[in-house]
């Protein structure tokens, strides 16, 4: 294997020569790598946590054991995987999985002198991560009604779209700002139209922006519609 597929992930400091990962010549990876790597069996093949959660299983009837090398499993509040490896060149390594209220975090350790070390440092690694990061949903602003000129109905309901899932140091969650921006409507105004977006900043550094949607029709003023409505105005005095 040439590692393009890796580098096609941005793993370039990763060249595979085998596919068990056994010790061999020009056969590396880093930390990053690992890690970019296992972000994208995640995404991409979720059933794999499904296999790394399980902390025991039996083969042949019961006949044959399986326990899961991953002890973290049963010691760390929220693990879900992923990966241990021990080889006589890379020395006693993981790839350690974890959630807590909506924020994924994955710390890689390689080169550990003993399984122990390992899983301690992949657990401080993941405390360091879950202290000092959050995962914060701002509240979606209300909207009024936005103003339509020369339309049949003098404004348009808005709409604005799902909130970002935002990854900020855990002193700044409460300082985010949101801004709504609109636009200036002439009808025809169709539903679905994007009429303003809302922006999330922090320190003036825009992290995500969201449109803002019409929710329904603005048909234009003709004169044929504003004689219309002019009669019907009247009829129903």
């Amino acid at each position: 294997v040439d590692g393009s597929e890796a580098k096609n992930l941005g793993a370039m400091h990763t060249h595979f020569v085998n596919a068990c990962g056994l010790d061999a010549e020009g056969h590396l990876s880093s930390a990053r790598d690992v890690a970019l790597m296992s972000r994208e069996i995640l995404l991409h093949h979720s059933e794999v946590r499904d296999y790394c959660s399980v902390w025991m299983d039996t083969l042949r009837g019961g006949a044959t054991q399986l326990v899961n090398t991953n002890k973290l499993l049963k010691s760390y509040t929220g693990i879900t995987g992923l990966k241990t490896g021990t080889t006589g060149e890379a020395g006693s390594c993981i790839t350690a999985t974890a959630e807590r209220e909506g924020l994924s975090l994955i710390a890689v350790v390689l080169g550990a002198d003993s399984t122990d070390h390992r899983f301690q440092d992949a657990a401080a690694l993941l405390d360091y991560g879950f202290a000092g990061w959050k995962a914060t949903v701002p509240e979606a602003p209300a909207l009024e009604p936005v103003p339509v000129a020369r339309g049949m109905a003098p404004t348009v309901e808005a709409q604005v779209g799902e909130s970002p899932s935002l990854l900020l140091e855990a002193a700044e969650t409460g300082s985010v700002e949101t801004e709504v921006l609109l636009e200036e409507l002439t009808a025809p105004v169709k539903a679905g139209d994007v009429i303003g977006t809302v922006r999330y900043s922090l320190g003036g550094e825009v992290l995500a922006e969201v449109d803002i949607t019409a929710a329904g029709d603005v048909e234009a003023v003709t004169f044929a519609s504003a004689l219309g409505h002019l009669f019907r105005g009247l009829f129903a005095l």
